[in-house]
């Protein structure tokens, strides 16, 4: 081994060598011990599970400000601009499959093959209508969170299981229900949840008869506290996550009266959590989860959680586009 490394023949010196440069680490292998230096920081290591920590939580911070400096510069035709903390799972989620973040950085570069993309690339005027809806132009955002098709079956399907997690967070919080049992895959929650303690969980259930947008996604009556929270969630493309919170705000305007009328004394406040498709959220969000969580800490990992399900979801419905018009 010291003879091929002193010619320069050993083949994992050098391609470790050229990895570590291109994601802009120095490394110093000698036959004894690895040295690595990070954003002038050392580290020392004989473990190759350490140095492929090392090496991936860099290569994902260099990931993210690579995309960022490509975004700020206009490269990327993605026009989102959401809040600052919208991509940081990139960083914190250190166990996110290779899979989810590739097809991640794939969606924001705006390189998946849809017929649009196709005919940019091609400079052709050929027909682009979307091949699974026929109605309208096949982009990315189409796909991800407009087409018909998938309305009722995988965008439903992403958006409980977004959801489930703060349905968990709030069974689990007054004993209503294992946590663990109600993020299940395929766990089906019930129309009601209560103690006897005078709280009420609904779950997309109609509160009056006397509005038409009667059915919130998660009603939280508190007779104690005499507070209602009514809980609205949804996924759409990243760059609609302000117009959608907007809409949610107001879309329950009428119902907010009506309750009001019906519990005089009660605090009614309508939440609206928009996770993006690619994991985005807007300003309000965490602020928003904060008044379900009483605790700042748990809405960051509530959101960081529900971010991951958008993700999830996101990766499935891309896949299954991928096979269909293959």
């Amino acid at each position: 081994m010291q003879k091929e490394l002193l010619k320069g023949q050993l083949g994992l010196h050098s391609l470790a060598t050229q990895y570590c440069q291109e994601l802009g680490i120095t490394l110093d292998i000698q036959l004894d011990s690895i040295t690595a230096t990070v954003n002038n920081e050392s580290f020392e290591w004989t473990s190759t599970t350490i140095a492929k920590q090392l090496i991936n939580k860099h290569y994902k911070e260099l990931c993210l400000n690579a995309w960022k400096a490509k975004h700020n510069q206009g490269k990327l035709k993605t026009e989102i601009d959401v809040y600052k903390g919208s991509w940081s799972w990139l960083v914190t989620w250190t166990t996110v499959p290779t899979v989810v973040q590739n097809k991640f950085f794939e969606l924001m570069a705006n390189l998946t093959p849809t017929l649009s993309y196709l005919n940019m690339i091609q400079k052709s005027n050929a027909d682009n209508h979307c091949r699974m809806c026929h109605k309208t132009g096949e982009f990315t955002s189409h796909i991800l969170s407009g087409c018909e098709v998938l309305l009722h079956t995988k965008y439903k399907f992403r958006h409980d299981q977004v959801l489930k997690r703060v349905l968990a967070f709030l069974l689990h919080r007054h004993n209503l229900e294992n946590f663990r049992k109600v993020i299940e895959r395929y766990y089906e929650p019930k129309p009601k949840y209560s103690n006897h303690h005078g709280f009420e969980i609904y779950w997309d259930v109609a509160l009056t008869s006397e509005v038409p947008e009667n059915r919130p996604d998660i009603s939280v009556l508190d007779h104690n506290k005499k507070s209602i929270l009514l809980i609205e969630q949804s996924c759409p493309w990243d760059a609609n996550i302000e117009k959608w919170t907007l809409e949610k705000e107001r879309k329950y305007l009428p119902l907010v009266q009506t309750l009001r009328s019906q519990y005089p004394n009660y605090s009614i406040t309508t939440l609206p959590l928009v996770i993006g498709a690619l994991g985005g959220v807007a300003d309000s969000t965490l602020s928003n989860l904060s008044k379900i969580t009483n605790n700042k800490k748990q809405a960051k990992d509530l959101l960081c959680q529900m971010q991951q399900m958008a993700l999830f979801g996101t990766v499935n419905i891309i896949q299954q586009w991928e096979r269909q018009v293959a």
